[in-house]
């Protein structure tokens, strides 16, 4: 290889493995992959080691004399152009693949597949590659919440076949967008609020619940329309609280969600159960209040003598 073309080999080499090292903890925290990372990487780099650096270290170093505007200059120009790079790039169609979370399991056996080949020589390192295949492996199949209810219950998710549906398409923005980059889906929430999942009028928002029938109440009218609802046997999230609620309602109030924070809704083989979607594990925060949520088994109509299902503690990554 040419002494011109070594620099060149080494610039694209270095960004190929930096960004293959660190796309999967970027996509794992922002749900999202640039596919076009690496021509950034090669556009700019370079400008940053050869323009941007050197001319910083020279204006520190002329500073004290008052000579430090021409190396500013410099360093503002290498700057506007990765500025550019970064725009340019952003604009590009495809240039970003949304990624859903991943589980509990993948980025700790991905790191440590990653560190076995780090660290070891000859053929015992493909051992590494074991861990790392069976965590994105996982990746690929890991589940979301059939339902998530926003920790103030003005905002519902709902999963189905065309995405995450929204109950209301302005509202608890910072949630939606959450869910929404976790599931790995770039839609806005007045998309997602446009999809199939929820009916009825706003404040009044029916859906369907792994065959029960539920309802999120909103606004107003929802002390009016509590006792109807609860009626019908359907599972009632009211963001208001509620101090008497009708004998036998399934109900989640403002004052339960309080105590529990946002909420999530799983599915498995056994049926529907609650989750925390974030629990405070610190020395200094008291323990979580035991709350004693509704049941999600499936009835035609409310039934007071019903067993609870209790609140699971265990910890997810934060929704809200």
């Amino acid at each position: 290889m040419s002494r011109w073309m070594l620099p060149v080999f080494t610039l694209v080499l270095s960004s190929v493995i930096g960004g293959f090292a660190t796309a999967p903890y970027a996509a794992a925290h922002f749900n999202r992959f640039t596919d076009y990372g690496l021509l950034a990487n090669l556009l700019t780099v370079p400008v940053m080691g050869a323009v941007i650096m050197p001319a910083g270290a020279v204006a520190a170093l002329l500073a004290p004399v008052g000579l430090e505007g021409l190396p500013l200059w410099v360093m503002e120009q290498g700057a506007r152009w990765i500025l550019f790079v970064a725009h340019w790039i952003a604009g590009l169609d495809g240039s970003v693949t949304a990624i859903p979370a991943p589980g509990p399991w993948v980025m700790p056996l991905l790191t440590l597949g990653a560190i076995w080949v780090i660290l070891w020589r000859g053929w015992v390192r493909s051992v590494g590659l074991a861990p790392v295949a069976v965590a994105l492996a996982l990746w690929t199949v890991a589940e979301r919440p059939v339902l998530l209810v926003s920790g103030d219950g003005k905002l519902l998710g709902l999963l189905g076949a065309e995405g995450r549906a929204l109950s209301a398409d302005k509202g608890g923005g910072f949630a939606a967008e959450n869910w929404l980059e976790n599931d790995g889906d770039l839609a806005m929430q007045a998309d997602a609020a446009a999809r199939d999942g929820f009916t009825g009028p706003k404040g009044e928002r029916w859906f369907d619940l792994g065959g029960i029938r539920a309802v999120s109440l909103t606004g107003k009218d929802a002390l009016a329309t509590l006792g109807p609802a609860c009626a019908t046997g359907a599972l009632v999230i009211v963001a208001e609280e509620i101090d008497a609620a009708p004998e036998g309602c399934r109900l989640i109030d403002g004052r339960m969600l309080e105590a529990t924070g946002a909420l999530a809704v799983w599915s498995d083989p056994s049926g529907l159960w609650f989750e925390r979607t974030r629990v405070q594990t610190r020395l200094w925060s008291p323990p979580a209040r035991e709350v004693t949520l509704p049941s999600l088994a499936p009835l035609a109509a409310p039934n007071a003598d019903e067993p609870a299902l209790p609140l699971q503690d265990n910890s997810l990554q934060e929704e809200d």
